[in-house]
């Protein structure tokens, strides 16, 4: 009888430490954010890559499961626009190569609103879908009015995306292929495209941004 007993309470500690683990273990990968919300500057040990040499990347997720960013300082080529664009994304949004992943089917639209990285981080990008952002609009609209915001540029519209399986962007890091930016804010004062990798990978004492490796 006591044998009995014993191997119940042995289960049923089975089961109580079970459902800790799967209930827990969700939650404490989920506080685990990486380098969301940070810039990836390429070394040049991405010299003889042709997607990621002289790149700038914007990762707006980073998780325990990979990562995805966007490359913000490669525009859209311009015997590509034709072939991946319509005339209403043309009018509409400057064209980038978001990245080698879904090119050109994956559509990326990156807005200068700051968004929830964590409960502890704020990112200053708010990156949606190509689809999703027509709701986003509607959502955000009041808001919007209330504030008096003007649309006064074209937003960035991203085709493809850059992806890394877990483990793999942290590894790429230290092993010095990426330094890690964080900025308080994207906006360069006026740095042009062409030249914002070269401006990131210089001195930061003169930006907003702060090196992080």
């Amino acid at each position: 009888m006591q044998k009995k007993k014993s191997s119940s309470l042995k289960k049923i500690k089975f089961y109580f430490l079970a459902a800790a683990i799967l209930i827990g273990v969700p939650n404490i990968f989920g506080f685990y954010r990486g380098q969301t919300g940070r810039l990836l500057v390429a070394t040049d040990k991405t010299a003889n890559d042709p997607n990621f040499s002289k790149s700038v990347i914007y990762i707006h997720y980073n998780g325990v499961w990979g990562a995805n960013g966007i490359v913000i300082n490669s525009p859209l080529a311009d015997d590509l626009v034709e072939k991946v664009s319509n005339a209403k994304e043309q009018e509409a949004y400057s064209l980038y190569k978001g990245g080698p992943v879904l090119f050109p089917k994956s559509k990326i639209v990156a807005l200068d609103t700051p968004s929830k990285a964590s409960r502890w981080r704020t990112q200053p990008l708010t990156v949606v879908s190509h689809s999703s952002y027509k709701s986003y609009l509607e959502q955000n609209e009041a808001e919007a009015d209330t504030s008096g915001d003007q649309e006064t540029e074209r937003k960035p519209l991203y085709y493809g995306f850059a992806g890394w399986v877990t483990g793999q962007l942290e590894s790429e890091i230290r092993r010095g292929i990426w330094r890690v930016v964080e900025c308080d804010t994207l906006d360069f004062n006026g740095v042009q495209t062409s030249e914002l990798w070269q401006h990131l990978s210089g001195d930061l004492q003169t930006t907003s941004c702060t090196s992080k490796n």
